[in-house]
């Protein structure tokens, strides 16, 4: 991946939500479980040290994702 963090955080969103869609609607496994979760938690951290990309529509905004 690139170093710009912007482009980083949009390729993890795309990602997330695409492997979420296959699970959730799809019904497919595209990934383990591991491998999202580790997606996801490097999104969370990416949207934490840059907060100046903020999205309300990121995927860690979904109310079902911060439950835990």
């Amino acid at each position: 991946m690139e170093n710009d963090p912007k482009k980083i955080i949009g390729i993890l969103r795309d990602l997330v939500n695409y492997y979420s869609y296959c699970y959730y609607v799809k019904s497919e496994s595209k990934i383990s479980d591991a491998e999202y979760d580790k997606l996801y938690r490097k999104l969370c951290d990416m949207e934490e040290k840059y907060p100046e990309y903020y999205d309300k529509d990121s995927p860690t905004q979904r109310l079902t994702n911060q439950i835990e």
